[in-house]
């Protein structure tokens, strides 16, 4: 099986380095080799991407990819297209956000649970530590979210997500059907989760193998929500009714290819 790790970036920033030392720093110790893309969605300055490309790292690969600058959503199915284009070979995704840091045993612990598979399918997530670009403020994911990492089913992806993108590895089929169903409405991660949760295939790990950095406009949950608003409503019932078909459609494929079968 081939690890790519697809990490969407906004920009350059000085972040960037020790995000992905980090991530080489997690295969290493899992004594595996990863293909790192990293597609920049924003300003980027040319010579310091370069740097990236030209420095060595033990275990990944460094790729980079000219983003569509149309926002995160685009940016991580720009990515997912790009991989599935690749090749014909066995392989899961890593999602990366721009502004994480990978614990040493991360890779470690994931690569455990796909060891231990009894199907093809797997969505994994961990739990993360938050905290503020000033390291004023320091939270855990699950506990802001009352999530105690419960194994669930598409029902309660309706109404919220618990699933941090930057957690997520994806199995092929994962990011496949991915592909199939983002339109850039809705946010990555939730249907990233909404498919796993389709598939049965929802493996949490409950421990904190993400330090996700936090800025005053992250949406996250953990900040203060703000009020009700007509964009929000809209969303929220587009959300429901496109996860609804989705589901119905899915469902009548699956029967359709039992009477084939």
């Amino acid at each position: 099986m081939k690890y790519y790790v697809l990490l969407a970036a906004n920009g350059y920033s000085k972040y960037l380095d020790c995000q992905i030392s980090s991530i080489d720093l997690a295969f290493r110790k899992a004594n595996q080799f990863g293909i790192l893309f990293v597609s920049f969605d924003g300003n980027w300055v040319k010579n310091k991407i370069e740097i990236l490309t030209k420095r060595f790292y033990n275990n990944i690969q460094v790729i980079i990819l000219n983003g569509p600058c149309q926002g995160v959503n685009n940016n991580f199915l720009y990515l997912a297209n790009h991989v599935i284009s690749l090749n014909n070979d066995d392989y899961c995704c890593f999602f990366s956000d721009h502004d994480d840091l990978w614990h040493e045993n991360k890779v470690i612990m994931y690569l455990n649970k796909i060891q231990n598979l009894e199907g093809d399918d797997f969505l994994i997530f961990s739990n993360s530590r938050l905290f503020s670009t000033q390291r004023s403020m320091e939270k855990d994911l699950w506990a802001e979210l009352n999530y105690k990492g419960q194994v669930f089913g598409p029902s309660k992806l309706l109404i919220k997500n618990c699933v941090q993108g930057a957690t997520i590895c994806a199995s092929r089929s994962i990011v496949e059907t991915y592909v199939n169903m983002q339109n850039g409405t809705i946010m990555f991660d939730h249907l990233v989760a909404y498919i796993g949760a389709l598939k049965k295939c929802i493996m949490p790990i409950n421990s904190l193998l993400l330090n996700y950095r936090i800025h005053e406009s992250n949406l996250i949950g953990i900040q203060a929500r703000n009020k009700y608003s007509l964009p929000k409503l809209k969303y929220f019932l587009y959300r429901i009714i496109y996860f609804v078909f989705w589901y119905i459609k899915l469902k009548l494929l699956d029967n359709d290819y039992g009477k084939r079968m």
